[in-house]
């Protein structure tokens, strides 16, 4: 990643180098690209190189939008169904090689529970039953303890990694600038209406804004967040890639991502890619010092799906951290001072992608309709949240 941070005055600052923070910063660019209404913009990120190393990430917009009921539901699920498309057409624009494909299933241990999940699915507006089609083991991703299982038409597989990398270059050819290696401190409006960004490494001015984007592990120490929230750790184990021959034993038709039909508890989920890159992860323990116990869990049940495949091949394993709110929905809200995009890091990359596209077009357009939409789901948890400030010390 060649271009690097510049100094001077920015039109906006993002802060994050992940889905979020990348996402935003290649949708503001391509919107002032297409429009003819160039901006100035610094990305600032930890990290110089994405901050996702567990392999493929499921696109699959269903995550997340199942359980409780929330205002607008109709709305909200449309709008990241055209974020799904949308997020499609940028990586076939782009010529992105990021092992996209569309083979997405949920695992049942029995035809009840696959059931239960499609009713819940078609009935809370997910997907038509047109959309649904049940497949056997023989012919999905094979799991010799999950039998059962429905397709998501639609839905699909990427590594994360490569599409991430891939934006970042786009956004830079578009103009955009990046800091690397520093940390996000705080930030605090100005008297003349502009927002100071303080890091590690000094101050920064962005004419807008700023678009807080970071990680789980720090949004959650953040004390001005209007939301309920509490984090918790996931683990995945990447595998390969794997001889051909057991790649078609455990997934014959090809690359197929899959998750438990499980909603509502610890679930397991994964896939293979067109690499023979097998993934699979679970988990959700409170602290890091318990991702040894969670290992062997892990490490227990992909032996029970996959009996004798880790004595070929050397796992490597990826703890991530995930912020969840009350109402486990990802958060994209506009507090005055600063917008903030999070909580989506356990529900896909279409979360992401759509909130990235309403931020978009909030700072090129100053169309702020689908970013209040994605707003108003999370209304009933903002009402008692206090006020803490924004100001940094």
């Amino acid at each position: 990643l060649s271009r690097v941070f510049q100094s001077g005055l920015y039109d906006q600052i993002i802060v994050g180098g992940g889905p979020a923070g990348v996402f935003t910063a290649s949708r503001i660019m391509e919107l002032a690209h297409q429009s003819g209404k160039p901006l100035s913009l610094l990305l600032i990120t930890d990290y110089p190189n994405v901050p996702c190393t567990a392999g493929s990430h499921l696109a699959a917009e269903s995550e997340g939008f199942y359980e409780d009921d929330f205002p607008n539901r109709a709305e909200v699920i449309a709008l990241h169904h055209k974020a799904r498309q949308d997020l499609y057409d940028a990586i076939a624009a782009q010529k992105i090689d990021c092992r996209l494909h569309t083979g997405y299933e949920i695992k049942a241990r029995n035809k009840s529970d696959l059931g239960e999940t499609i009713g819940m699915l078609v009935e809370n507006g997910l997907y038509k039953p047109q959309d649904l089609g049940e497949r056997s083991a023989q012919h999905g991703y094979v799991i010799k303890t999950h039998p059962h299982s429905v397709t998501l038409n639609g839905c699909a597989q990427v590594n994360s990694p490569e599409l991430l990398v891939a934006m970042r270059e786009r956004a830079q050819e578009l103009g955009s600038h990046e800091m690397v290696g520093v940390h996000y401190l705080g930030h605090k409006k100005t008297e003349d209406n502009t927002f100071r960004i303080e890091t590690d490494s000094g101050l920064y001015i962005s004419k807008r804004p700023p678009i807080i984007a970071t990680g789980a592990s720090h949004q959650h120490t953040l004390p001005w967040l209007p939301f309920q929230r509490r984090i918790y750790h996931t683990m995945a184990a990447t595998i390969g890639p794997v001889q051909e021959k057991d790649a078609r034993l455990y997934s014959p038709s090809g690359p197929m991502a899959f998750r438990e039909s499980n909603f509502k508890t610890d679930f397991m989920w994964g896939g293979i890619d067109e690499k023979n890159e097998i993934t699979f992860g679970m988990g959700d323990i409170p602290e890091k010092t318990l991702a040894p116990s969670l290992k062997n869990e892990l490490l227990a049940r992909f032996n029970a799906m996959h009996p004798g495949l880790l004595k070929a091949y050397q796992p490597q394993f990826h703890l991530g951290t995930v912020m969840e709110t009350a109402n486990k929905l990802p958060v994209t809200l506009d507090l005055g001072h600063c917008i903030i995009v999070g909580a989506s890091s356990s529900w896909g990359l279409i979360p992401s992608y759509a909130s990235a596209g309403a931020t978009a077009k909030k700072v090129v357009f100053n169309d702020d309709r689908d970013l209040k939409l994605l707003q108003s789901i999370h209304d009933e948890g903002r009402k008692a949240a206090p006020d803490l400030g924004h100001a940094f010390t």
